[in-house]
């Protein structure tokens, strides 16, 4: 019997000895924790910088116009500019790939004012313009390659076609021969570029109303503008008499010009000056309104073009698609969007714990007397229980080892 009192009592001391080494390392490892943890105060001030460069991203990846853009003083330089502007006109009226066409048809087949020019001669150009901005560092305007600070529809142009105008008697003066190509230009882009829609509200829609955006706005420029050029303003209003379209002064998209459709955004092209596009652009193929365009047009129009040097390099990348540079972009405003989110979790939780506290606080400050009393009550309840577990043994030692365990026990768990 006393053996197996004493293999009791010491297994009993081996379970008191873990319970006691148990307290005391998680005691020690939240006393750790504590100490690791940044003051409230310093948490706050990382999370608030970390918004801030998050925020900054975005506006880098989205912003227009773009960081450091800056205004377009004078119409742009060669080899961007091929077209001479002081003579030359531009429309866009949604995807510049079927306009281009439209205005070669033009310029090729007229034997009245155009004197169907020649593949040599021909000098419709698809482009960018109707924007105030261009890239700071190169001035150049492109098409979408995922850097920000070129991108053409960030700094504010709409997708267009340029002609150069035949003008005999210099730029200053705008004589038969000139005053009839423009009519021929701006007479099939209201009549041909549009459709009427059926719902009966008598409506012109672009032919790719899929293509949505500022960027395929519907634009015309003209050098002096609606207010300066009252020659080729009249002939618009003439144009569009039947149809009715909305006439617009143009400030850019970065301005208000931003509806895509029934209107049309009239451009001072010394103002808001045309930027040729990229080669691959030229002469393309029109499969945005599915139509079919003769392989001489695709090929050997645009060889000519190059041969005579009109499609020299514009500065913007030459090549289709995105690039690397849109990828990391993307990638950029996903852990930017992300980190947002969690610095405004993180925010919600330093606040609503802080809140707690409070509460928690006043509620002890008014309950100290009931606090008092269930910590006693508590106390007895661990130590009656330690008691119950404990074999009957009246030796003193076991009782005052027992009592030294429980107020052991007792003082890890309350602090």
């Amino acid at each position: 019997m006393n053996d197996d009192k004493e293999k009791k009592k010491g297994r009993r001391t081996r379970v008191e000895v873990k319970s006691i080494m148990v307290t005391m390392v998680t005691t020690t490892t939240k006393e750790t924790r504590k100490q690791k943890e940044l003051p409230v105060h310093k948490l706050i001030i990382l999370y608030i910088i970390y918004l801030i460069l998050a925020i900054f991203a975005l506006i880098y990846v989205f912003g227009s116009p773009p960081i450091g853009s800056v205004n377009i003083s004078q119409p742009p330089l060669p080899p961007v500019r091929q077209n001479d502007p002081l003579k030359s006109v531009y429309f866009g009226q949604g995807c510049f790939w079927h306009t281009q066409y439209d205005m070669f048809l033009i310029e090729n087949v007229d034997t009245q004012y155009f004197h169907s020019r020649g593949y040599e001669n021909i000098t419709s150009l698809v482009g960018y313009a109707g924007g105030k901005y261009t890239s700071a560092d190169s001035g150049y305007v492109c098409y979408h390659n995922g850097n920000v600070f070129t991108d053409y529809n960030k700094l504010g142009h709409a997708e267009a076609v340029s002609v150069e105008l035949s003008y005999s008697k210099g730029a200053d003066t705008i004589d038969e021969q000139t005053l009839g190509q423009f009519k021929l230009l701006v007479s099939h882009f209201f009549e041909f570029g549009y459709v009427t829609l059926d719902d009966g509200s008598g409506k012109r829609q672009r032919l790719d109303p899929q293509d949505r955006g500022p960027e395929y706005r519907s634009v015309i420029g003209i050098p002096g503008g609606m207010k300066k050029n009252k020659i080729f303003y009249d002939e618009i209003v003439n144009a569009n008499k039947e149809y009715n379209m909305e006439l617009i002064e143009g400030k850019g998209s970065n301005f208000g010009d931003v509806e895509g459709e029934f209107v049309v955004y009239i451009y001072d092209s010394l103002i808001f000056p045309f930027y040729r596009a990229e080669n691959y652009h030229q002469f393309h193929t029109n499969d945005v309104v599915q139509r079919q365009v003769p392989i001489s047009y695709l090929q050997d129009l645009k060889n000519i073009q190059q041969k005579i040097g009109r499609l020299a390099s514009t500065g913007c990348p030459e090549t289709k698609g995105a690039g690397f540079l849109a990828i990391v972009n993307g990638i950029l405003t996903i852990f930017s969007i992300i980190g947002i989110m969690q610095v405004l979790l993180k925010f919600y939780s330093i606040f609503h714990k802080r809140n707690d506290k409070i509460v928690n606080t006043e509620d002890d400050g008014d309950d100290s007397g009931d606090n008092d009393g269930r910590i006693k009550y508590e106390t007895n309840m661990k130590h009656s229980t330690q008691k119950n577990n404990i074999d009957n043994n009246n030796d003193d030692a076991t009782k005052k080892d027992d009592g030294s365990m429980i107020e052991v026990v007792v003082d890890s768990s309350s602090s």
